[in-house]
This record gives C-alpha cells, structure tokens and sequence, in this order.
C-alpha cells in the first residue's frame, strides 16, 4: 500500500499545485520542481520590473510571494541547478529594495521560513562556510577578490598600463564567484565593503578611459590642425620660391616686400605643437630666397648684360645651341658649326672669368655660368668620345682584315691550304668610313697618315693573294679518286645530269665517304663529272642530295654544280 502511495505521489502533488489558487506571476500548470524553478526566475524578473518602476508596493508583494515559493523549491528539491542562481538574484533584489524604496523601514515583513529542521543542500556542502564567517573555498575566492582590487588601485593611481582594466575584471570574476556559489556571505560587511569598492574602482576606470579618449581625441584633432597649417604654409612659401609659380621672386622682384610681410607673419602664427623642423626647412628656404632676391634686386643690370649672350648656347633649338652630348660626326657642316658655337661659349666663360674673378655675380648670372661651363665641358667630351669611337670602329676592321690576309704567310703553290681574302663589302665600307673620318674637323693628321698607309696596304695584300686564289682555282687538277663505290648510285646520277642537259659524262665517281647528314631535313654527297670541249678534258663537282620524308630518305636530286676544272694531263 504505501509503496503504491509512494508511486503515484508526484502524479498527486502536480494535481494539487495545479488546482491551488496562485498569483498570475506564477503558472497554473507546473511540472515538477524545474516548472517551479522556472516560475520563480519569471516572478523574479517581473519584481525587479516593478522595482525599477519606482512601483515599490507591487514589488514587495511579488517577492513575498517568491519567498514563499524559493522556500518550497529548498524544501522540495535543494539540489536542483538553478536553485543557487534565483537564491542570489532574490537576495540582490531584497538589498536592492532596502536601498531603493523610500520607506524601506515600513514595508511589509518578509514572511519567516517555515519552522521545521534544515535540510542541508549539495550548495551548504560545497560552501564550506556559516553565515557569519567566510572560510574554506570562499576565502580563497575573497582574498583573490581584495588581491585584484588592490592591483587595481595602485595601477589607477600610477597611471600606467591599461588603468587596472584587467584586475578589476579578474575582481569582478571573483565576486560573481562569490555571488553564485555563496550567496549567504554577499551580505557580510567584508563582501559589501568589498564589492563598494569594485564599484567605486569601475566608475574611476570608466571616467580615467573617457579622459584618455578625450586627449587622445584632442591630440588627433591638434595633429591634423598642425599638418593642415604646415601644408598651407608650405604652399605659400613655395608659390615665391619655385621657378613656375606665378609669385616666383626670381621672375618678379617687385614681390619682394610682399614676402617679407608674409615672413613676418609667419613668426606670429601659433602651431599646435610648435614650429617643427619640418616647418623650420621650409620657413629657411623662404628666408634665403628673401635675401638672395633683396641682394640681386640691383643687379638687373648685369643679368641684362651678359645673360642674353649666354642663353642662346644652352637653348636646344636654338643654332647657337652648344650640345652636350657633342655633334654627329656623319655630318661635317653640323661639327663645324657647333665647334664655332664652344669657341664663343669659352670666350664668354674668360670673360666672366675677368670681370668676376671671385665668381661672385647675381644668383641667375652665376647659375647661367655654370650651366655654361658644363656645356662646354660635356660637348669636348662628347666630341672626343664619339671621334674616339669612330677611330677605334676602323682601327678594329683594319686590323681584322691585315690579321686575316696574315694568314696567307708561308703558303705555296704545291700546298693544298686554303687562300684568305678580304670580303669585296668589308673593303668598301673601310673605305667608306675612312673617307668619313678624315673629313671631321680637327682628326690628328697622325691619326689621318697612319689609317691611310694601313689601307693602303690592306688593299695591296688583297690584291695580290686575290690573283693567287684565282690562278689557284683556275689551275688543273688531276681527276678525282672515287671515295665510295656505289654502281647503282653512280648510275642515277649520271641519268639525273643527263636529264638536266649538262651533256654527256665520260666519268663519274662519287668523291665523298659516306653521305653528310643535315639532321632533320636531308643529307648530301659530292661526286666529280668529267667531260671534255674544245679546250680538252675538265671535271666540275656536283652535289645531290636526299630530302627526309616519314618513310625515310626520298629521291636523288641534283643540288649544286660547281665551275669547271681543267684535267692536268
């Protein structure tokens, strides 16, 4: 019997709970102690609702009621897991309604637990501790909690690092640890002193943040002011100093106490952070060129009188213009020209020289000169570099073409080595540059005399093995040896040059060894014809060759025919 009683007793007591006449801020149909749990945490919060409402009376009322029922759930089910956080919330609000409500002394009494003996709970185990004394875990975490909050408050105070941001988060770990798993010494005065101060530590680091983020603003915003009046200023004073602008003092000197003013204006003006050495360079190129303008402002004279002479030699256009690179050798008139314009631009430096020995003149009459004086100094070495060039080109072929024809030393008629002679178009472009070089103005005469005795010769020693070459190849050979023995192939050539009307052949032999391979396209052999005319008997070689197909070598053709050679009988 009681162990059927004890079977069916939750079905009962759902059955009870949900008939019972229950606030609206409770549910009329609950299942089991987690329902109630769970009503209660909805109770809790529409409480705090009213709470913060400023509707004090209904919020008491509703937590009377919740006192009630998070009584019933220690009674019902102590282990349950959310038993621990709606325990804190209740207990934060009940303080919260003590500090808040205006007549906090004359609300209506808590109700008292029920009487009865106290059922100990998984979270008294775990707590370690009474409601009166912090020991065991919980002052561990309490001294973790005071340990981080002093870290804090000296990190505050130095100024340093992130303000103490990270101890006061770790602090705050600690006393939701605290809140969560001993909500029965939160209200102990060392936990309240304690969390005050975390409070306290929060608004200072909030406020201290605010204050860096003010400065860090205002430090931006003075950075952009300062790059913005460096950058106007650094316009203006480029608008008197550059060449192009339209204020340039060198162009117009009658901006001079224009830009005196603006200098002394500058001295005036406040940075936001200060005249920096960026603004300074700036500001000293202004100064100078302030002076150098004040101090040439009488000298127009000068600039009138000399640099009209000058400026024509270093204007590119211009025919008097001076070259720098030096004149194109291919074209006689252009040297002499340009050579009459340095004669002028070295007088005009001797001039200056005299009149100006310290070198000290107007800024732009010194300027002038000394982009004159490069002038003349890059066109001489212009000039001589490309005659330099020139002399070593023919010097070079000369000298190629005496080494080539000194190859012929020692050679003889009864020998079989080979004549060397100079190739008919390289002579003439010797020839040709020759004739141009001794035509630009001022070649040593030495250097004229030496290339025209080295032609001379040249074309002597050409000559001469040129007739050799010719009686060499006109001269009569005997006949021939045959270096391969191929009757059939002997007799296909014989055909091919019949076919092509070379006339009759008395002899044929086939002259080469073997076949000479061109990879991948033919290959080629030499033979040796002889036939007769009315002079006697001569031999010419000729040459036929077998193109490659995918099968292989294809048919014989005739590929050269050389010129005829006399038989020596």
């Amino acid at each position: 019997m009681f162990r059927t009683t004890f079977r069916y007793l939750p079905m009962l007591l759902t059955v009870i709970f949900t008939l019972s006449p229950l606030n609206p801020n409770f549910s009329h149909a609950t299942s089991g102690s987690d329902q109630l749990a769970r009503d209660i945490d909805k109770a809790l919060r529409s409480a705090e609702k009213s709470i913060f409402s400023g509707n004090f009376q209904e919020g008491s009322a509703i937590m009377n009621e919740i006192a009630v029922k998070l009584d019933e759930l220690k009674t019902t089910d102590p282990d349950n897991k959310k038993l621990i956080s709606i325990s804190s919330k209740f207990n934060q609000l009940q303080k919260k309604i003590g500090q808040t409500t205006p007549a906090a002394a004359s609300s209506p009494p808590q109700p008292q637990p029920k009487t009865g003996p106290k059922t100990v709970t998984a979270s008294d185990k775990a707590q370690g501790s009474t409601d009166q004394t912090i020991s065991g875990v919980a002052a561990i975490a309490m001294t973790g909690l005071t340990g981080h909050l002093d870290r804090a408050e000296k990190t505050m105070q130095s100024g340093t690092g992130d303000l103490g941001k990270t101890s006061l988060a770790r602090a705050t770990d600690k006393y939701q640890e605290l809140e969560k798993r001993f909500p029965n010494l939160i209200n102990l005065p060392e936990v309240i002193a304690a969390k005050q101060k975390l409070d306290a530590l929060l608004i200072q680091v909030e406020q201290a943040g605010l204050q860096q983020q003010a400065a860090k603003e205002k430090g931006k915003n003075d950075t952009q002011e300062q790059r913005q009046l460096i950058e106007q200023w650094r316009k203006t004073f480029l608008s008197y100093t550059m060449p192009r602008e339209p204020k340039y003092l060198g162009q117009h000197p009658e901006l001079l106490d224009e830009a005196k003013n603006v200098l002394s204006e500058y001295e005036k003006a406040t940075f936001p952070l200060g005249h920096t050495a960026e603004i300074q360079s700036y500001a000293t190129d202004f100064k100078e060129t302030i002076a150098r303008t004040a101090a040439e402002k009488g000298a127009a004279g000068i600039d009138d009188q000399w640099l009209p002479r000058i400026k024509p030699l270093l204007t590119s256009n211009d025919p008097a213009y001076i070259s720098p690179s030096g004149p194109s050798l291919h074209q006689a008139d252009e040297v002499t020209r340009m050579d009459g314009n340095l004669v002028v631009g070295k007088q005009i430096l001797d001039d200056y020289a005299k009149q100006f020995p310290s070198g000290q003149s107007t800024h732009f009459l010194g300027q002038a000169i000394d982009d004159l004086r490069r002038a003349v100094e890059d066109y001489q070495k212009g000039r001589k570099d490309a005659v330099d060039r020139k002399v070593a080109e023919l010097r070079g072929k000369v000298d190629r073409s005496l080494g080539l024809l000194e190859r012929n030393k020692g050679w003889t008629a009864a020998s079989s080595n080979p004549i060397y002679i100079i190739n008919k178009t390289d002579l003439t472009e010797i020839g040709k540059q020759f004739e141009g070089l001794k035509l630009i103005p001022g070649i040593s005469a030495d250097t004229v005399a030496a290339f025209d005795q080295d032609i001379a010769k040249v074309r002597s020693l050409d000559t001469e093995w040129r007739e050799k070459k010719t009686a060499q190849e006109n001269a009569p050979r005997p006949f021939p040896a045959a270096g391969m023995t191929s009757l059939s192939l002997v007799a296909e050539m014989e055909k091919i040059l019949k076919d092509r009307g070379i006339g009759s052949v008395d002899k044929l032999v086939i002259v080469d060894k073997d076949w000479w391979v061109q990879q991948g396209e033919f290959r080629y052999i030499k033979a040796a014809a002889l036939q007769k005319d009315s002079e006697g008997p001569y031999f010419t070689h000729v040459t036929f060759k077998q193109m490659l197909t995918l099968a292989g070598y294809g048919r014989t053709e005739l590929w050269e025919q050389g010129k005829k050679i006399r038989v020596a009988q």
